[in-house]
């Protein structure tokens, strides 16, 4: 198995859907992916949705567990993960056709390269899509999704924290056994923006700053490119 797709779910029935019909519909052999489906105890029908793209000859599978929260969940789906390189994928997103294609072949003919993004479009809804582009590679500019890796060295960096930033605590950790990466000037991914969801609360943005350069030190941050007045203002 090369790749695992994971998908930490809760509670989005309504849009996971189209989301696994991106991942399954994808042009890399069936045979070589698997999309791990991990249900952080969902109260609507999220399970229901993901385990009706099961079967016999499926390629996905559905880990159902308590509610414990997204670095949890992502930690058992990591635990659990039978690919040799690993990409989350958000229960409202979708992935482009060659996504999975075109990130392995990378990781496939670079043994030193870590780990692969793209460019991507973010979806909005008033109908607008916007291509993010990611060259030079910006930690602040990237999210949890999308990125492909190698799983072994995402175990080796200890998966995710509890943080509100858990993407960019583990990817500081990560970067750190792995760092070398490479940028395909492609967008792969399509990132839906919800304009009143969590993250588009002020107060979201602060306590996850907060909460990072408590673990990481403000100079530490700084020399990674993190500050704080830039974080604020992508959001």
């Amino acid at each position: 198995m090369k790749v695992t797709v994971l998908v930490a779910a809760y509670n989005c029935e309504v849009t996971l859907g189209a989301s696994l019909a991106s991942a399954v519909g994808q042009s890399y052999p069936a045979s070589q992916f698997e999309v791990l489906v991990v249900d952080d105890g969902s109260t609507d029908g999220t399970a229901a949705v993901a385990e009706g793209f099961g079967g016999p000859q499926s390629n996905v599978r559905v880990l159902r567990a308590p509610h414990r929260g997204l670095a949890a969940t992502c930690n058992a789906g990591l635990a659990a993960a039978q690919g040799e390189y690993l990409v989350r994928l958000d229960g409202d997103d979708r992935f482009d056709p060659d996504c999975l294609v075109m990130m392995a072949r990378v990781l496939d003919a670079n043994a030193g390269v870590g780990l692969v993004y793209a460019d991507r479009i973010e979806a909005y809804e008033d109908g607008r899509r916007i291509r993010v582009e990611m060259r030079p590679f910006d930690l602040l500019k990237t999210i949890a999704c999308g990125m492909m890796f190698r799983t072994a060295q995402a175990r080796l960096a200890g998966g995710y924290d509890d943080l509100l930033f858990e993407e960019y605590d583990f990817l500081i950790r990560y970067l750190q056994i792995a760092p070398e990466t490479f940028h395909l000037p492609v967008p792969l991914y399509t990132y839906v923006r919800h304009g009143a969801g969590m993250t588009a609360r002020p107060e979201y943005w602060d306590r996850g700053w907060r909460q990072l350069e408590a673990k990481w030190g403000a100079a530490r941050l700084q020399a990674l490119g993190c500050d704080r007045a830039r974080l604020t203002a992508q959001s």
